[in-house]
């Protein structure tokens, strides 16, 4: 499964190539907490198969970007933290 957030997470600054992150809203953070879950649970996704789009397209996707709360999500159940993957 594929993360694909709806927020503005890199507003272009004077060229396209740098840019300012955007913090997710906490409205928002709350629902990606829920709703990857009962996902990964209604279909039997294992939950280290969710993904982000960057994951899979570097070269072409920068979503959800590095502010995106990987970590908390691990921490409710869906998706991967490298610490719990390698030693």
């Amino acid at each position: 499964m594929g993360i694909e957030s709806v927020n503005r997470e890199c507003v272009p600054v004077n060229t396209p190539r740098v840019c300012v992150w955007q913090p997710y809203p906490p409205a928002q953070g709350n629902a990606l907490m829920r709703l990857p879950k009962d996902i990964v649970t209604r279909y039997s996704i294992l939950p280290t198969r969710v993904v982000g789009h960057s994951d899979i397209v570097r070269q072409r996707k920068i979503n959800p970007g590095p502010l995106f709360p990987w970590k908390q999500l691990y921490a409710a159940g869906v998706g991967a933290w490298p610490s719990a993957c390698w030693p």
